[in-house]
């Protein structure tokens, strides 16, 4: 069976293709940085890569679980769930002792700042099959130019309130200065982090068990659903796989769900304040 190396990440031992194969998604600042450096490991290698770039969330996962089941999965390919690709990617542990020069229990200690999760697959599966690729902070951004004509002003000494989020979210979308007053990052990742301001989450602090099921997590997710049932938040993003950045570029939402790794292409692109 073909391996390939999970970008979290999963690469292989054989491959079917003369180039590597590297099976992206974006809908971020992020393409022309791999770009970038996949052109310069074509330089020092002369091995050419070949990115299979998909835009869609939803239509990456499925391509890249049949390319594996049909044993020919990509060289590398970004992920941010592991689990599922045990059976389908290569131990790195080998190769971090290799370059490093350090025992892996070592390495994993005292380097990796994925320590946490790593320790956690390393000690129930005895492998490593990803390495680290980018790490950001959950931010807000929001349009000035529709705050101001929907009259509300964000709190500049201490966060809003859930509930202050939710009215200004109401006075938004009432006002008709915005399609919708948010759009939200289809990630689990971005979603975990309203489970913690609601003081739900996945696991427990000890990370012994899930509760995903808690009184928190379920009011979590109830609000999450009342945003897109009062059309608040597209629904198309995370229905179908919509690119949720250009619902806030083209200043149809208000706010925006995202994470800091967005403030270059923020920067650059935004034809508002």
């Amino acid at each position: 069976m073909k391996r390939l190396l999970v970008l979290l990440m999963v690469i292989a031992a054989l491959s079917l293709f003369a180039d590597t194969v590297l099976m992206w998604f974006t809908d971020g600042p992020d393409f022309d940085l791999i770009t970038e450096q996949t052109n310069r490991f074509t330089k020092q290698t002369g091995e050419k890569v070949v990115i299979l770039n998909l835009p869609y969330y939803l239509e990456y996962k499925p391509k890249l679980a049949a390319m594996a089941k049909a044993g020919s999965p990509p060289d590398v390919a970004r992920e941010t769930d592991l689990l599922p690709w045990l059976d389908y990617a290569i131990d790195l542990k080998p190769l971090v002792e290799k370059y490093t020069g350090m025992k892996f229990e070592e390495w994993l200690e005292n380097v990796s700042f994925y320590k946490a999760g790593f320790k956690k697959l390393y000690e129930k599966y005895g492998k490593v099959i990803g390495i680290p690729y980018t790490s950001d902070a959950h931010a807000i951004f929001y349009n000035k130019e529709i705050f101001k004509k929907a009259g509300v002003e964000p709190p500049k000494d201490r966060p809003w309130t859930i509930d202050e989020w939710y009215a200004a979210m109401k006075k938004i979308k009432q006002s008709g200065a915005a399609r919708y007053a948010l759009v939200y990052d289809f990630s689990p990742y971005r979603f975990a982090n309203l489970l913690y301001v609601f003081g739900g989450g996945i696991w427990d602090r000890e990370g012994k068990n899930i509760i995903i099921d808690s009184k928190e997590s379920i009011e979590a997710l109830e609000f999450f659903v009342k945003l897109h049932d009062e059309d608040l938040i597209p629904k198309a993003v995370w229905l179908t796989g919509d690119s949720p950045a250009k619902y806030f570029q083209n200043g149809l939402a208000a706010m925006y769900v995202s994470g800091t790794w967005m403030l270059a292409q923020l920067r650059e692109q935004l034809k508002f304040d």
